[in-house]
């Protein structure tokens, strides 16, 4: 379902919705240094990975599904630092990058977790 337009909003909104807006994308960028500094050399090996693997659907890589209709793909993956990661990572392959990573129609609009979905035992 398409948003509504900002230009429909009243003015404070649009600068209430800005700051908001900032300061959630301020959140995600200390959040992502935090777990970059502390986390072991596994945890950061996976972190850096999976969004790549989720984005391409590749023979040369771990997740293979042999389907056209395999669900691939994160919105804005390209211009992520993820892109430039994985180029890293693999700078010795013969992967074709400008194919593989641009799929028609990203599958995944965004990866975060839904916490208020999450539940302990003792809560249920």
């Amino acid at each position: 379902m398409p948003s509504k337009k900002t230009t429909d909003l009243p003015e404070g909104l649009k600068k209430e919705l800005i700051r908001n807006r900032s300061a959630f994308n301020l959140n995600n960028v200390m959040r992502v240094r935090e777990l970059l500094r502390y986390g072991s050399t596994g945890f950061k090996t996976c972190f850096r990975i999976v969004p790549f693997l989720l984005q391409v659907n590749h023979p040369d890589f771990a997740g293979y599904i042999e389907s056209k209709k395999t669900p691939l793909g994160i919105h804005g993956f390209e211009s992520s630092g993820f892109l430039r990661l994985a180029r890293e990572m693999w700078h010795g392959s013969d992967f074709s990058w400008r194919m593989a990573i641009t799929p028609p129609q990203p599958f995944i609009e965004s990866l975060w977790e839904d916490r208020t979905r999450l539940k302990t035992e003792s809560e249920e």
